[in-house]
């Protein structure tokens, strides 16, 4: 194993094969909207003879929405991630090796997280950040297209167009809109409702109906509104390991809360979809622990590893709003506000939220669309 010491060396990003990737959607889109158009009219045709020379004189107003799933980050962006992930791992190995002088087993790391500096966390991270929004706009501008070549040249008038396409991510959704009225473009623009994550606990509200399900009520109303996007780390997993509650975490999309990935741990790893943590919360987290207020704690109100996960993954995603009912964490609210991560109850967050107002049609679609 190579004991080099030199910061890692993050794989060139592919983007040529993305762009090329993207392409080729779009061809088979348009492919299949051509064959499925040829073959309603085919049908339209023999149904009304009449009609077999008529041509379309105008096109009506458009409305498209679009929501793009996780099948978007697989393919290139997972393979990238893989790629960057082994050379981090084996980067964190030769580490360790170097400072014991000997070479190491996974098993002697089982609670170790896999992390990196915070630069090159978001040098990492901006690169999704990229990806992501290029496909989603890319998408809103592939059926802009299509809508362009569908007008008939003799309409002298162009239709009403609305086209939305909602992209969700860890890093938090976007939801790209574009109006167009009477030919002025009213609305080419995107923007990203604040982003909120769910402790465990508050889960566990709404599943057994307990006294603060009001709370949660609302949360879920907001995010069914589109006013906050709403995720759960992987590590639910951990917390909720038994039947029959673990079955309902896959329930969790219908409520429009994502899971998203853990911070990695050397023995506990879902490729394509956990991400490496970063290194100034693990040190956060070590001047914690070997505080003396820690140590003098019952070891029963001790925030857990999964606990201390939860909120890893929450700062390392850039997210806004970790919300708990948790005394074990809600005891270092404090620490965590001078860290930048804010910590609350969810009902001091809806105290505090100011609504925002989006176009009804497109929450609606986006909504059913998510829930479908």
């Amino acid at each position: 194993m190579n004991n080099s010491s030199s910061t890692p060396e993050f794989p060139k990003f592919p983007i040529g094969e993305f762009e090329a990737e993207l392409e080729q959607e779009h061809a088979e889109f348009k492919s299949a909207i051509e064959d499925l158009s040829e073959k309603l009219l085919t049908q339209l045709q023999d149904q009304n003879p009449e009609l077999a020379d008529a041509k379309i004189t105008k096109q009506n107003d458009i409305e498209i929405s679009i929501t793009l799933g996780r099948r978007k980050r697989d393919g290139i962006l997972s393979g990238y991630q893989r790629q960057v992930q082994d050379v981090v791992l084996k980067y964190i190995y030769s580490q360790i090796e170097k400072q014991l002088g000997r070479q190491i087993t996974r098993t002697e790391l089982t609670c170790t997280p896999a992390h990196i500096s915070l630069s090159e966390a978001n040098k990492f991270d901006q690169i999704e950040e990229d990806y992501e929004f290029a496909v989603a706009k890319g998408q809103q501008n592939h059926y802009l297209t299509y809508i362009n070549n569908i007008i008939p040249e003799c309409q002298t008038n162009r239709p009403n167009i609305r086209i939305f396409v909602f992209a969700p991510s860890p890093r938090g959704a976007r939801m790209f809109t574009y109006v167009e009225s009477n030919g002025i473009v009213l609305i080419d623009d995107f923007f990203k409702p604040p982003t909120v994550t769910l402790d465990t606990n508050v889960v566990r509200e709404w599943w057994d109906n307990r006294s603060k399900i009001e709370h949660v009520e609302k949360l879920l109303e907001l995010g069914k509104n589109f006013e906050i996007d709403l995720a759960v780390t992987r590590r639910i997993h951990e917390d909720v390991p038994n039947q029959p509650l673990a079955a309902k975490i896959n329930d969790l999309p219908n409520l429009l809360i994502q899971e998203i990935g853990a911070v990695i741990r050397l023995n506990n790893w879902e490729v394509g979809t956990d991400t490496v943590g970063v290194t100034e919360f693990v040190n956060f987290i070590e001047s914690i622990e070997t505080s003396d207020e820690f140590n003098h704690m019952n070891k029963d109100k001790r925030p857990d590893w999964r606990d201390w996960d939860h909120i890893h993954t929450h700062y390392r995603y850039g997210r806004d709003y970790f919300l708990t009912w948790d005394s074990r964490v809600l005891h270092f609210e404090k620490a965590f506000e001078d860290f930048g991560i804010k910590v609350m109850k969810p009902e001091e967050y809806i105290s505090q939220h100011q609504p925002l107002k989006l176009e009804g049609w497109a929450v609606e679609k986006i909504s059913n669309s998510l829930q479908n």
